[in-house]
């Protein structure tokens, strides 16, 4: 695990101490992941949580999810994306595509549909490689939990983005109230 600031490092690294399956670096993740790509076994799960503090973060992370991939193919990755301008997110989606990633699910869920005023309508999560039951069992929990957290403008999104061939098949639901 990975973590920039220093203080928050302190605590993961107290957290994660004695785990033999974890390990904690003090530095940027995007730049250290690929240094540690592949890993030794050939399996891993890579979750990427950056800040998107700064707005070329996205343009930073998509760079270099496409590096990883090609570098680690068949690692799982979870990347987790604030939902906060949709053209951001259209274009995060548009770029992981045309580099050719195969099997790619997204999966959002929010308190309320996209606005043009500024704050996070919902939060999203792009996997690939992912375990092969995940979208059938998203499928039916991610409605309820809109329902649940907003019972009036809750909203949710699962789509596949791209299939085993690269070809997005595209299999897609959404609710969007008002």
């Amino acid at each position: 695990m990975f973590e920039i600031h220093p203080t928050d490092y302190a605590a993961l690294h107290k957290l994660m101490a004695g785990d033999t399956q974890m390990r904690t670096f003090g530095e940027d993740g995007l730049q250290g992941m690929m240094g540690r790509l592949p890993p030794p076994s050939k399996r891993g799960l890579v979750l990427i949580d950056p800040s998107y503090e700064i707005k070329s973060d996205y343009q930073r992370v998509t760079e270099q999810l496409i590096r990883a991939y090609h570098k680690f193919a068949t690692g799982i990755y979870a990347l987790w994306y604030p939902v906060v301008d949709r053209e951001r997110i259209n274009r995060l989606e548009r770029q992981l595509i045309g580099a050719g990633i195969r099997r790619m699910q997204l999966f959002e869920l929010g308190l309320q549909s996209d606005t043009t005023e500024r704050g996070m309508t919902s939060a999203g999560m792009i996997v690939i490689n992912p375990p092969w039951t995940l979208f059938n069992k998203m499928q039916p929990l991610l409605p309820k939990l809109a329902e649940k957290l907003a019972p009036e403008t809750g909203v949710y999104r699962l789509e596949v983005l791209a299939g085993e061939d690269a070809a997005p098949p595209r299999p897609r639901q959404r609710r969007n109230t008002r």
